[in-house]
């Protein structure tokens, strides 16, 4: 196949990173995390600033660039006998001014509501009541406020915010709030994610921590973590990063999600509209576009200014060769039967790429570059 494909492109290996948004696709297996390796490895020999979210693991884990990588994962370490582990805050806010207020309650809501994983399809005024009353009130009366400072909020008489809500809800208060304790459980009654996202006292943060120039990789892997505790952390993360860039403390980086079906999908479009105002260029990978929902292809496609394709579905073959060219009936079967760590690349033009394989590391190299 790859014979034939010299009849029709020229195969070459990739110089520079294309410029603006972008979207991988290929089936496991294919080169799709072999790109994402030689993107970072690129962006980051001409010092630009990288933040990689990646739900399998191989990505970060291979990415150790001297004095460049800081690797962050919600799994507890052990070093000299000690347990570590890295703790965040998903309400950490750098000025207590109403903007950055009102951007972490609705960043909060934003994921709550809309993300599968939390909401389990229940959001109604009730929960908007509770989320739209009680943050605000704990980022201001709280220092270094948590979700854990919500729960034993709602909880406590003398918080004021629950008074606004016992007033109107009266005995049925504690039924009430029910639902809003349902949401927040999974992460403050979990021990990994309590300590990775509701910590006080925080070891690493996006708002404080210079990470100019570095590739920060987040290591979120599903063999370890579990689905569902991947999926919660990488959402929260990524609610987080928006945070970050509406508050100015990320800008002129790459941001790469891999697996974007595992992201909560409400909060890349706001990341696309923050992306403009702050310099930041967002790729994102995913193995099959009939995975992603109408509206989250729609929002990616309607913002990416290059595709890249490794071997894909027939499925997935007819959708995309259609971002490639409406004429060009060879795309289609090109994406079907490209070799492994082969890609068609469309920005400006179709290019054909060939995909080197991805250095590794071993496990103990990994440990001692850990953040």
């Amino acid at each position: 196949m790859v014979n034939g494909l010299y009849n029709f492109f020229e195969i070459s290996d990739m110089e520079n990173v294309p410029e603006g948004h972008g979207a991988i696709f290929g089936k496991t297996g294919s080169g799709k995390t072999s790109l994402l390796h030689l993107i970072v490895r690129k962006l980051s020999s001409i010092d630009k600033t990288v933040i990689i979210l990646d739900p399998h693991g191989d990505l970060v884990k291979n990415l150790l660039i001297m004095d460049k990588t800081i690797f962050i994962s919600p799994l507890f370490r052990t070093l000299n006998g000690r347990r570590m582990a890295i703790r965040m805050n998903l309400m950490e806010i750098d000025e207590l001014d109403e903007m950055r207020i009102n951007a972490v309650t609705e960043t909060l809501k934003m994921l709550f509501s809309m993300d599968q994983d939390y909401s389990q399809g229940t959001w109604g005024p009730r929960l908007e009541t509770v989320f739209s009353t009680v943050v605000p009130d704990v980022l201001k009366n709280k220092t270094n406020a948590t979700l854990i400072d919500i729960e034993r909020s709602l909880m406590n008489r003398d918080f004021v915010g629950s008074d606004y809500l016992r007033s109107m809800y009266g005995r049925n208060y504690y039924e009430y709030i029910q639902s809003t304790m349902n949401k927040l459980s999974p992460i403050t009654g979990n021990i990994f994610l309590r300590e990775f996202l509701c910590s006080r006292e925080v070891t690493f943060s996006l708002l404080k921590n210079n990470i100019d120039r570095r590739v920060v990789g987040f290591y979120l892997a599903k063999p370890e973590l579990g689905e569902f505790i991947s999926r919660m952390a990488g959402s929260a993360v990524l609610s987080m990063i928006l945070n970050a860039v509406i508050f100015k403390r990320i800008k002129d980086a790459t941001i790469i999600i891999d697996e974007i079906k595992d992201f909560s999908p409400y909060l890349l479009p706001g990341l696309f509209s923050e992306s403009r105002k702050h310099n930041l260029r967002i790729i994102i990978a995913a193995q099959y576009v009939n995975q992603l929902s109408r509206d989250l292809y729609d929002s990616i496609m309607g913002n990416v200014s290059w595709i890249a394709s490794f071997r894909v579905s027939p499925e997935d073959s007819h959708r995309i060769s259609r971002k490639f060219s409406f004429e060009n009936s060879r795309i289609e079967n090109t994406l079907l039967n490209l070799p492994d760590h082969y890609a068609l690349l469309r920005d400006d033009e179709i290019r054909l790429y060939r995909i080197k394989d991805i250095i590794r590391y071993s496990d103990e190299e990994i440990i001692d570059k850990s953040y």
